[in-house]
């Protein structure tokens, strides 16, 4: 992921205003750990039995600090925490991290274009029913991530939203609250300080696809849109 080319780097540099998803400065004071729970109730009131234990049993074996806690913590809770325990660490730290680091240290104006409860909200839409399909297709999940992580690096956004629709199968809805809802409000909040300054937006790439893209928002709000083509790749992290 960090071989990447260095026109994109020049651009990062220069920017006045550098947006990501979150704040990364601001998101851990945030983030509030009782949403990770429910209020009331548990997975058994959404779930039986046998499929309480299939998913905590998962949890134990992924993330074993959390599993005292399985059947307290929403279905979206315990996706999140099954994914980031499944994530490969290929680097010192994350690209989003990276970036935002190297923008704040050229002088860019920081900014999230969510905060971390409208994330959080969206993972509250995930039922113990999608979560339940989540474990049961594992094998066809980490196919269709494999092949998503190949279209990135060939950057090829129609193959990318292919895949997209493939792995997002078992959360029937989800893709609209995930991708297109979430576009129109950063699509809305990158447009108004564009306005006046530069703005560099390092956003997942699932959000440049579909019909509801930012590309095609932005577009559609004035602006011209076009790819940052040239410059050679390279393996930044031995920059």
């Amino acid at each position: 992921m960090y071989n990447q080319r260095d026109t994109v780097l020049v651009l990062l540099r220069s920017t006045q205003v550098y947006a990501s998803e979150l704040n990364l400065d601001s998101a851990l004071s945030q983030f509030d750990p009782t949403m990770l729970f429910y209020t009331t109730g548990s997975l058994y009131d959404e779930l039986d039995s046998a499929s309480v234990k299939k998913v905590c049993d998962e949890l134990q074996r992924k993330m074993p600090l959390f599993a005292p806690l399985c059947s307290k913590l929403k279905p979206g809770a315990v996706a999140i925490l099954l994914a980031t325990a499944g994530a490969e660490k290929s680097a010192a730290e994350p690209l989003d991290m990276y970036l935002w680091r190297l923008a704040k240290t050229s002088g860019s104006q920081m900014m999230g274009l969510e905060s971390v409860n409208e994330q959080m909200a969206l993972f509250n839409e995930m039922s113990a029913e999608m979560l339940l399909a989540q474990l049961n297709d594992a094998a066809a999940q980490e196919e269709a991530f494999d092949a998503l992580r190949s279209a990135y690096l060939r950057e090829d956004l129609p193959a990318l939203a292919e895949q997209s629709v493939d792995q997002m199968n078992p959360y029937r809805g989800m893709l609209e609250k995930l991708n297109d809802e979430r576009n129109m409000k950063m699509a809305s909040r990158i447009a108004e300080v564009a306005k006046t300054r530069t703005v560099f937006a390092a956003i997942g790439a699932l959000h440049l696809t579909g019909p509801r893209s930012l590309l095609r928002l932005l577009q559609e709000k004035g602006f011209t849109v076009e790819p940052v083509l040239g410059g050679n790749r390279r393996q930044w992290l031995k920059r």
